[in-house]
């Protein structure tokens, strides 16, 4: 099992170096003075940060089958913090109470400029309120 998941660190960093030099070399062209590749530097760049985050998943899988980086971490380094549950449900409730509020701002707004259309005939009110 130990190869298994050094083979795959091992592939995530060759493939991952691949993506940065390959996403490195089609970037260029987007510094020259060719209007036309404006619109293309997202997706030219997304190979670059996709290789990035191979490289770092690899490098991090083969330093978990280590031994000195078991023997470096101390034990409290995995232990969970106090409370965490009780954290991570007033974030949930916190969460549901800003999309209840949200919910119901779009509704109402909603419900505003449907009446607004339905008694002037647009949405922006009178053109001359004089």
């Amino acid at each position: 099992m130990k190869g298994l998941y050094q083979a795959a660190g091992r592939t995530l960093v060759t493939l991952g170096g691949l993506s940065i030099f390959s996403g490195a070399i089609a970037f260029f062209p987007v510094f020259s003075c060719k209007l036309w590749y404006t619109g293309w530097s997202v997706w030219i760049a997304c190979p670059i940060w996709n290789g990035a985050l191979a490289v770092t998943a690899g490098s991090l899988v083969l330093l978990a089958h280590r031994e000195w980086t078991q023997r470096h971490l101390f034990p409290s380094v995995c232990v969970d913090p106090l409370h965490y549950e009780e954290y991570h449900l007033t974030l949930q409730v916190l969460d549901l109470c800003l999309s209840l509020i949200l919910f119901c701002v779009s509704l109402a707004v909603f419900i505003k400029l449907s009446a607004r259309l339905m008694q002037t005939g647009y949405i922006n009110g009178p053109e001359n309120p004089q």
